[in-house]
């Protein structure tokens, strides 16, 4: 849900958010989920938690990503994201589909403006985890054609 920081106490380290349901929800700053400082009229996104559905959990800005990756972690989402993309348009270029598919798949979880503009357009954010899960699905289909 969204809505907008109502007021943040510093001192008891709480606050409130307006929602645009027209709900007033509580939140803590253990809730808060990003590095920007709180700031009253702030536009934010959150879950509703808590037994009455008044509490708010997973604050962040809107639009915001959450954490902010590493320079080491940009040069390799760079690095390893032209690497896939590479070895995908090449796999492309000999016929090979599926590995071809798996190449740009990968590249596009990877590469920092593609996943920073499909979080700002969808609010979609994959887990590295998930990326991994997905890239060795794609890997195991994708290595049926080379047995063919």
């Amino acid at each position: 849900m969204q809505g907008t920081v109502l007021k943040f106490d510093k001192q008891d380290h709480t606050g409130f958010i307006s929602g645009h349901d027209g709900n007033r929800y509580s939140f803590a700053q253990v809730d808060w989920k990003d590095k920007k400082k709180i700031k009253e009229g702030m536009a934010v996104d959150f879950d509703i938690d808590g037994e009455d559905g008044k509490k708010a959990r997973d604050v962040l800005p809107v639009g915001a990503g959450g954490k902010e990756p590493s320079k080491m972690g940009k040069i390799l989402g760079w690095g390893f994201g032209l690497l896939w993309l590479v070895a995908g348009l090449a796999q492309f270029a000999n016929g090979l589909v599926l590995t071809g598919i798996c190449g740009l798949t990968a590249a596009s979880m990877v590469l920092p403006p593609v996943t920073g503009f499909a979080h700002k357009t969808t609010g979609i954010s994959l887990k590295p985890w998930m990326k991994i899960v997905i890239i060795l699905v794609l890997m195991t289909a994708a290595a049926s054609e080379y047995q063919q």
